[in-house]
């Protein structure tokens, strides 16, 4: 029998709905470091030539400024998204017992490594992306005259 205490489904609904949500903008968030990150090191091993220093501080700077706002914005949705599953799990207690499977799915919820383990999960990208931009050498291989590439020239042989 349904006591007044009890929440039901329709009770709960919107707060599971704003665990969904943060959850699409945390995984938003994740592609979009990924995707930068990915573009910055890409971009460095397909150079042609050597980055000269000021072009290393450049990409450096834009990188970092990205880095630092998307961190920030990551940390501030894991910590909305941790309190989110906190009232999740104590709706989860008082969630009518109509609904067995629902109320043991919500009492087990929680989020999966947390801050810190996403903290060094994304310190670990951002020092990658910037040894690759500081320390990758371009290295020239030497030319082969008897490849495909060799210089045609119009000077008749023996003349």
């Amino acid at each position: 029998m349904f006591q007044p205490n009890e929440l039901s489904i329709p009770d709960v609904k919107p707060l599971i709905d704003i665990a969904f949500n943060l959850t699409t903008y945390l995984n938003q968030f994740w592609n979009y470091f990924l995707v930068f990150s990915g573009v910055v090191i890409g971009w460095r091993f397909s150079a042609k030539e050597q980055w000269e220093r000021p072009h290393k501080w450049i990409v450096t700077g834009v990188y970092t400024l990205f880095a630092f706002l998307n961190g920030w914005a990551l940390w501030v949705i894991y910590d909305w998204l941790q309190k989110v599953v906190l009232d999740v799990n104590s709706a989860a207690s008082k969630l009518s017992s109509q609904y067995p499977h629902i109320k043991e799915v919500m009492g087990q919820s929680s989020v999966v490594g947390g801050k810190s383990a996403a903290a060094i999960i994304y310190l670990g990208g951002y020092s990658l992306v910037l040894f690759c931009v500081w320390k990758v050498k371009y290295e020239k291989k030497p030319e082969d005259n008897n490849g495909p590439h060799k210089e045609i020239s119009n000077a008749k042989p023996g003349a």
